[in-house]
């Protein structure tokens, strides 16, 4: 499993690395890997692009007004870093904007990769303390 470093009994590593390879090849890699840097980011966990533009890598601190982000992304990050910090603070406008950009199954499919990498990255930062 490439992300992060997570150890977990073998079985579940396995699972766990199945479920990443589908994430990767049924979402937009670009979108998912901005998310999973963005995840990494939050919790202190500094970690390698696989799919997103240095561009972007770049700017992903700054996100709200750096020019290489599209609204598209910008709704994306934006759910990305509420349902990081509190999923309860996500609002009726923010899942608005997600719709304006994304339809039901790209929404799933990218609200389970945040999940995951968040829950990855959680576990990576709690096994190195």
């Amino acid at each position: 499993m490439a992300t992060p470093d997570v150890h977990v009994p073998t079985r579940l590593a396995e699972s766990l690395g199945a479920l990443e390879a589908e994430l990767w090849s049924t979402c937009d890699p670009v979108l998912l890997d901005l998310c999973r840097l963005r995840l990494g980011q939050l919790v202190g966990r500094e970690m390698s692009a696989r799919h997103a533009p240095a561009d972007k890598v770049a700017g992903l601190r700054t996100w709200p007004t750096d020019p290489a982000f599209t609204e598209a992304n910008r709704a994306l990050l934006d759910f990305c870093e509420h349902y990081a910090i509190d999923a309860r603070t996500v609002t009726d406008a923010q899942a608005a904007r997600l719709h304006e950009h994304f339809d039901e199954p790209t929404l799933a499919a990218l609200t389970t990769g945040i999940a995951v990498f968040d829950a990855l990255v959680r576990v990576a930062n709690a096994q190195e303390s």
